[in-house]
């Protein structure tokens, strides 16, 4: 159970992006969702340097980066009458677009390995 903790780190993280970037940009759905990508972008970007001091591993960031636009799109389709709840979607929807990939990787290293 320890080991799938680490997995409501990016989770939560996307909640406070989201959550900003409604208060920033809440007027237009796409310009919201950019600027939770860039957000996200950024921070997984110093994060990532941070841990690894050197250059990030663009291919992930561009990916992580793109599941939480798509996720930010889809949630402020859904409910764009409330930020709090946006949010909330946004953060669902790209925990379920996280784990499904997290789940991905797992299977394709386990067949690579069989």
């Amino acid at each position: 159970m320890l080991n799938q903790t680490w997995m409501l780190i990016p989770i939560a993280v996307v909640f406070v992006i989201a959550l900003f970037s409604n208060l920033v940009a809440f007027s237009n759905r796409f310009v919201n969702a950019l600027v939770t990508a860039l957000v996200a972008a950024v921070c997984l970007g110093v994060v990532s340097f941070g841990l690894q001091r050197r250059p990030p591993d663009y291919p992930t960031i561009i990916s992580a980066t793109s599941a939480v636009f798509v996720a930010d799109v889809i949630g402020n389709w859904i409910n764009v009458s409330n930020r709090v709840a946006s949010a909330l979607v946004t953060t669902l929807v790209f925990t379920i677009l996280f784990a499904g990939g997290v789940f991905l990787m797992g299977l394709a290293n386990i067949l690579a390995g069989a």
